[in-house]
């Protein structure tokens, strides 16, 4: 009999592009402004979201985490970092694909994976094996098939012609984004379908857990409020899914 085990469901700590959101919407802005700022790709922690994620391993450490799951992008790793780098179980830390965020700004976007791997030499990468080239992982990662296959081919027939103009894969993928407003590479229908594989996964994992040992996921607001909620819209948005504060810490039963 599988022993009842509890999940830690955590978003990453504040990130630069948290700080500027929060801004726009005291200040009215329009979102445009910043939603596709090529610097915020992939950006990284804030002093405040540093700060937020080492008041919150105390929370954890308290835990008796087994696997912790972690979103590739870099906020995510970076908060994972500082929530488990001390923590006495030191727990396999897996860097899941399926668990970035909702593909909708500029800080949705990956940098070079390579680079990431650099940065986090101890975390477990080996689940990007799956795709046939590991640097595209964010197009295989999409569930529409349809778009996936126009942005292979585009990535073929267009991107490659343009290195001489040194444009970046992740800044290639940001101007897609861009032409393509309002309309988005991931509806909520495939972000649902999303936390639907990631949910049978974390599942698998379970089963090897003795009791009262946990497993932890880092990742982000839209991804968690789906992967939280029960009742969703006909357009696939959740109604009912848990809103997450930068860092917050959950205890969910899966």
């Amino acid at each position: 009999m599988q022993k009842k085990s509890n999940i830690l469901l955590i978003r990453h700590a504040q990130s630069y592009y948290n700080i500027c959101e929060i801004e726009a919407v005291k200040e009215k802005k329009d979102f445009l402004l910043f939603r596709y700022r090529p610097d915020f790709i992939d950006c990284s922690l804030s002093e405040e979201g540093h700060q937020q994620a080492i008041t919150a391993s105390k929370i954890v450490q308290e835990e008796d985490v087994k696997y912790v799951f972690a979103s590739p992008l870099r906020r995510a790793l970076q908060t994972t970092r500082l929530l488990f780098e001390s923590h006495k179980n030191k727990p396999k830390v897996i860097v899941l694909p399926l668990l970035r965020e909702h593909l909708s700004t500029s800080c949705d976007i990956p940098d070079n994976l390579d680079m990431l791997m650099g940065e986090f030499p101890d975390y477990d990468f080996s689940l990007f094996s799956e795709y046939e080239d590991k640097k595209l992982w964010i197009i295989h990662t999409l569930q529409d098939e349809a778009v996936k296959k126009e942005l292979l081919v585009a990535y073929n027939e267009e991107f490659l012609k343009l290195m001489d103009n040194k444009l970046s894969f992740s800044e290639y993928i940001l101007e897609k984004m861009k032409a393509l407003h309002p309309k988005q590479f991931e509806s909520r229908v495939n972000l649902r379908e999303r936390t639907e594989k990631v949910k049978n996964i974390v599942k698998e994992y379970q089963a090897k857990l003795m009791e009262n040992e946990h497993i932890a996921i880092v990742s982000h607001y839209s991804f968690l409020k789906m992967f939280t909620a029960t009742s969703f819209k006909d357009t696939g948005k959740a109604i009912n899914g848990l809103c997450f504060e930068n860092c917050e810490v959950v205890k969910y039963a899966l």
